[in-house]
């Protein structure tokens, strides 16, 4: 079962990657013919591809999970192939659990260390807060809650200073707080006030933190994978970016300037005490960052026509289908690395008969038993023909080692027999994969007809490997 998972995790590894590749190549288009909402939509699209496994659909219609997870996977090798010897020397290390062990271990305590630092911050905060003694935040809080008064997030969202902190930012889940920090209580005029509560109050009505939340679960599944990292940074940026364009969207230019400076002057004044502690910074701790949400920010932008919205459901679909088709195509590879179901037979020793091949004489030889009386009797009429079943192939073996599949009976057809002695095999593959081989003392005439004397042996295999 592990295996599996594991073997499914490198799957959604390669969609991933493959929808990442992608993004990051196309994410400054997307945003320009749509907007920043749509770009984070998109970005988070592009990091589900890493946990939600659409290639499976694909998996599941042709049976190949099925066939993977419950059969050994026979690889054929060749003397002095290099590829060959790399797959078995990784996969003699796979069947010792080393590389799933490693990933488990790795996810286990990234989400331990992530979800007790979101704890500690939350504790750390009901223990240092204080609510603002300001009066000029206090006016411009009030006057928001009273616009917002009919809206949830912002009946469960508190505003509060704390030391802890070096930048106004939005922390918490079932209840939400606004941290503002000591230091900057006094810094800001009215306006200023207005323009970093509401970039907040922004952040909770768009479930942020949930959003960011989803993102560090799945990055305990995908801790090891550096395309990740890059995308979910790349997700953040855009989450503040869209924060901007939502709040700022009926300002005016001066309006916009004046947002601009403002974080520049909350960016003077933080330092670099305690990075990396709550869900959302109002100016980002990068200058790159800051400096593509300035562009952003000043840049006019009209709204998403249709053409801009068939652009961004192609890309989509390009993404996600590319993706899934690539983890798909790959099922050989991955299995033949990382599953625990592999035999590596050597290519000499392996010989394979698909589905109305004729089978080798050595696979199928011929038994001899008293068939004198048994010709007579098949003469004489006295003997019925055996009833071909159509689920079931048939073969028989002459004495003389001449092999044929009885693919027509001609019951029926009145003429003179002349049946010859032969073996007679049935073969019946069951769906679940497994197969029923039977093995006559018989007869079969040149008509077609064929008659069983008695049966020699029955065998049962589990899997079919006919």
């Amino acid at each position: 079962m592990m295996n599996r998972i594991f073997i499914s995790i490198m799957f959604l590894s390669v969609a991933g990657s493959f929808c990442s590749f992608l993004f990051v190549m196309m994410e400054k288009y997307i945003y320009f013919f749509t907007s920043a909402k749509i770009t984070s939509f998109i970005n988070s699209i592009v990091l589900c591809m890493f946990i939600v496994p659409l290639y499976k659909i694909h998996s599941w219609y042709d049976n190949s999970e099925f066939l993977y997870a419950h059969y050994n996977f026979i690889v054929p090798i060749q003397h002095g192939n290099p590829i060959n010897e790399i797959y078995q020397n990784i996969q003699s290390l796979s069947k010792f659990h080393y590389f799933m062990y490693i990933w488990l271990i790795g996810a286990i305590l990234y989400l331990s260390i992530s979800i007790i630092i979101q704890l500690f911050i939350l504790l750390e905060i009901k223990r240092n807060h204080f609510t603002i003694p300001h009066e000029n935040w206090t006016r411009v809080w009030h006057s928001l809650c009273e616009q917002h008064n009919q809206c949830q997030y912002i009946q469960q969202t508190e505003l509060v200073s704390s030391t802890l902190f070096s930048q106004p930012c939005t922390t918490g889940f079932r209840k939400k707080y606004i941290i503002i920090p000591a230091k900057m209580l006094n810094l800001f005029h009215e306006t200023e006030i207005e323009f970093i509560l509401g970039h907040e109050l922004m952040h909770i009505k768009r479930k942020d933190n949930l959003l960011k939340l989803l993102m560090i679960v799945l990055n305990a599944f995908n801790w090891f994978h550096p395309f990740f990292y890059i995308v979910k940074r790349s997700l953040y940026y855009w989450i503040e970016v869209a924060c901007d364009e939502e709040l700022i969207a009926s300002f005016s230019k001066e309006k916009k300037k004046e947002y601009k400076n403002l974080m520049f002057k909350i960016l003077l004044e933080e330092f670099d005490a305690m990075p990396q502690q709550c869900l959302s910074y109002f100016s980002g701790r990068d200058k790159t960052t800051l400096k593509r949400r300035i562009y952003a920010i000043m840049k006019t932008k009209s709204k998403v026509g249709v053409m801009g919205k068939i652009f961004a459901t192609t890309c989509v679909g390009v993404m996600v289908l590319g993706g899934s088709a690539l983890a798909k195509n790959l099922d050989g590879p991955v299995n033949m690395l990382f599953s625990d179901k592999v035999d590596f037979v050597e290519e000499e020793n392996l010989t394979v008969y698909l589905e109305g091949e004729e089978i080798e004489s050595d696979t199928l030889q011929y038994h001899d038993f008293d068939s004198k009386e048994f010709i007579s009797e098949v003469i004489a009429g006295e003997v019925s023909p055996m009833n071909l079943e159509e689920n079931a192939q048939y073969y028989v073996v002459f004495e003389n080692g001449t092999i044929e599949e009885i693919t027509n009976s001609n019951n029926g057809v009145r003429h003179s027999h002349n049946p010859v002695p032969a073996t007679i095999k049935k073969h019946i593959k069951n769906k679940d994969g497994s197969c029923k081989t039977i093995y006559y003392d018989g007869a079969k005439c040149s008509c077609g007809q064929t008659w069983s004397y008695s049966i020699i042996k029955t065998v049962t295999e589990d899997p079919c490997t006919h």
